[in-house]
C-alpha cells in the first residue's frame, strides 16, 4: 500500500483532478460555510479500481479539503466498467444523497469501446 504522498506524486492525473476539485469547491464555499456534499459519479478511475479505498481520488480530494478546514463529504459513486449510457439512471439513484456539487467523470470506457460522441 502506498502512502498518501507517494500516491499523489506517482499519479499526475489524480493530482490534476484533485486540483480541479479544490478550485471548484474553493470558489463555491469558504471554510466557514455550511457543509458541502459532493457526488463523484464516474467509472473505475473514480471508484479506485485496483487500489485501496484511501488511494482513490475522491477520498484524496475529501481529505485534502478537510485538512484545509472545509466541511465536505465526497460520495464515491464510481463503478468499474461504467459508461455514459448509465449516467442518468445512476444519477437518479444517487439523488437521495442530495449532493450540492456533482463531479461527472465518465467517458473512458466509451472511448475504449469506440463510441462516437453522438452515441454518448
Amino acid at each position: 500500500m502506498k502512502s498518501r504522498n507517494s500516491a499523489q506524486k506517482s499519479n499526475p492525473f489524480g493530482s490534476l483532478l484533485l486540483g480541479a476539485g479544490l478550485l471548484l469547491l474553493l470558489s463555491w464555499a469558504g471554510p466557514a460555510q455550511a457543509s458541502v456534499k459532493v457526488l463523484a459519479l464516474g467509472d473505475s478511475l473514480t471508484e479506485g479500481y485496483g487500489v485501496e479505498k484511501e488511494e482513490a481520488w475522491p477520498f484524496l480530494l475529501e481529505q485534502a479539503l478537510l485538512e484545509q478546514g472545509y466541511d465536505v463529504e465526497i460520495v464515491n459513486a464510481g463503478i468499474s466498467g461504467s459508461t455514459s449510457a448509465s449516467a442518468l439512471g445512476r444519477l437518479r439513484w444517487y439523488a437521495r444523497a442530495q449532493a450540492d456539487v456533482l463531479i461527472l467523470a465518465l467517458g473512458a470506457n466509451d472511448g475504449l469501446r469506440g463510441l462516437s460522441v453522438d452515441k454518448m
